[in-house]
């Protein structure tokens, strides 16, 4: 019997999960991936493979790229010039006023865009899955290492040292122009920040933009938090880390910083274009939500005189399944969309206790913050214990301010794992039902030396 594994579950448009759908059922990167789907249901989309293809895909992959440091090289250049492909591409519009552009122009313009969007969403990918494959080697000797020769005590400090990117994200060097003007005691120049990082929250069309007063009073709430890391020479003392080792290591922070990367471009080239989707919605005389239950191809044939039925949109709007079927996206709903829906019914057996991986160890106990979606951020109020499916660096400002983090979703380097280490608060990735079997206002103890979380009630 086959078995299935998630690969992710996200608050995506269609417009990104057709991308990586064609991407894993492809041969783009010399695997051939014959079965992979989506499921969509109240806004929040999973992506679903079979278990075996997902583990041939992270293996093929980590053979391709991470074999040695000249096999690394190359991903890196192929991963670099497809960013700065996709960005070049999107900022060609920033700038264009379209109200004389034709819908035949508009096709060319959405061609334009989609191509280099599909090799670049390519890699967004494949760096999460290098990211994660070595990470986990990493991690492994890093925290074996530490329990037989210095003790667990410094894991976290250990865990921070060999997961620091080699360069900073935008959110980051963004904090530190703040810390830069009120350390000076000079006024905040709260215009110049905001049109400067205005991007950050669109990881997909359906983001919500960061309101001017939104900005304005996330800059005036900020406190910096100070933490003191280990010396990777002192690492390598500690824990005797070996030649090989350091060169694992090494990679494993050009990855971290690679993934941070693909989400920044990911980010701008999405804001520049969102104002495009924007025209194209008001020329189509559809509501802007509607026309991103539709993919990429089925916008340009709208463009290009195909009808626009009530009836669909609202068919969109149902619990689904987004497949390629002979070269062609389709929507399933109904009795179509049943059997593969049966194909990943997950466990929702209630339980006190659930485990996952130690990203920052530490306890706390506090009310859950279930963040499903990015709208459920504005949620979260001092003192909660945030439990994501995983988070990004728009939710910063609000993780700040918790207690604890809990993910279903990630690794020792994912972003919550990062984030909670550089604020020294507890943090659990990895449960996989964290947010199925919680709900707000619970209370739970979050036990991160142990990776576990217990329903107190």
């Amino acid at each position: 019997m086959k078995r299935y594994a998630k690969l992710w579950s996200r608050d995506y448009s269609v417009h990104y999960n057709e991308t990586l759908l064609q991407i894993l059922v492809s041969q783009a990167a010399g695997f051939n991936l014959p079965f992979a789907f989506f499921t969509f249901y109240q806004g929040l989309s999973v992506a679903v493979t079979e278990e075996k293809i997902k583990e041939r895909l992270y293996w093929s992959l980590a053979r391709k790229y991470l074999a040695d440091q000249k096999k690394f090289r190359v991903f890196k250049k192929e991963f670099n010039n497809s960013c700065q492909n996709y960005l070049q591409t999107a900022k060609k519009y920033r700038n264009l006023d379209f109200s004389a552009s034709s819908n035949q122009q508009l096709v060319k313009i959405l061609q334009d865009y989609y191509k280099p969007w599909l090799v670049f969403a390519k890699y967004v990918y494949w760096a999460f899955v290098l990211g994660e494959h070595q990470a986990e080697i990493v991690n492994n000797f890093i925290a074996k290492q530490a329990a037989s020769l210095s003790g667990l005590e410094k894991i976290n400090d250990y865990l921070s040292t060999v997961n620091q990117p080699v360069k900073k994200a935008s959110i980051f060097i963004f904090e530190q122009e703040i810390v830069k003007y009120k350390k000076r005691g000079q006024a905040i120049p709260i215009d110049r920040l905001y049109r400067k990082y205005q991007w950050l929250p669109y990881n997909d069309l359906n983001a919500k933009p960061w309101t001017k007063n939104d900005f304005r009073n996330y800059v005036k709430q900020f406190k910096p938090v100070d933490s003191e890391k280990i010396s990777f020479l002192k690492l390598k003392n500690d824990l005797k880390i070996n030649n090989q080792q350091t060169k694992s290591i090494k990679i494993n922070q050009e990855l971290v910083y690679l993934r941070d990367y693909r989400d920044e471009i990911r980010r701008k080239g999405v804001y520049i274009f969102h104002f495009i989707f924007e025209k194209i919605s008001r020329r189509l005389k559809i509501k802007y939500q509607d026309l991103i239950l539709f993919s990429t191809p089925e916008i340009i044939e709208f463009l290009q005189g195909k009808p626009i039925s009530k009836e669909e949109i609202q068919r969109r709007k149902q619990q689904g399944i987004l497949i390629l079927q002979e070269g062609r996206l389709a929507f399933l709903t109904g009795r179509k969309a049943r059997y593969y829906l049966n194909l990943i019914k997950e466990s929702r057996k209630v339980s006190r206790e659930i485990k996952g991986i130690t990203a920052c160890v530490g306890q706390a106990k506090g009310r859950v913050r279930i963040v499903k979606f990015d709208r459920d951020i504005i949620k979260t109020k001092k003192g909660d214990i945030m439990v994501a499916i995983t988070t990004h660096p728009d939710y910063l400002p609000k993780m700040r301010i918790c207690k604890a983090i809990v993910t279903d979703e990630g690794g020792i380097t994912c972003h919550a794992a990062i984030v909670s280490r550089e604020l020294g608060i507890p943090c659990v990735v990895g449960t996989k039902i964290a947010t199925k079997v919680l709900k707000d206002g619970d209370l739970i103890e979050v036990d991160a030396n142990k990776g576990i979380i217990i329903k107190l009630r």
